[in-house]
């Protein structure tokens, strides 16, 4: 890089939602074979040798999804009952509207 590029390296990290990383995870084997497709390799991570860590991330991944679909389904539950009361609402409008139209008062 030259001096005063706006391409300067920055040490960084990247954040992504579970979802988001498991999406990640699952396009790494299209990404290597493009990549080795070009002549690169990647050095693979051998994950045999984390003994009980695999577990535990393995749980903790579980959870994590668990916990995001079970968010997921209150607010679907949340927007379905704020629909139910509405159209409840809209309903009820519609039933005092026709009672006061089909009811005849004596007089």
């Amino acid at each position: 890089m030259t001096r005063g590029s706006s391409f300067a390296h920055k040490p960084q990290g990247i954040a992504l939602p579970i979802d988001q990383f498991s999406a990640l995870i699952t396009a790494l084997p299209n990404i290597e074979a493009a990549l080795s497709s070009h002549g690169l390799e990647v050095p693979r991570p051998d994950y045999s040798e984390s003994g009980d860590d695999d577990e535990e991330m393995e749980e903790e991944a579980d959870n994590a999804h668990k916990a995001s679909r079970s968010l997921k389904v209150e607010q679907e539950l949340r927007d379905m009952g704020k629909s139910i009361e509405k159209a409840a609402k809209k309903e009820s409008k519609n039933t005092k509207k026709n009672f006061e139209e089909t009811s005849e008062e004596e007089e």
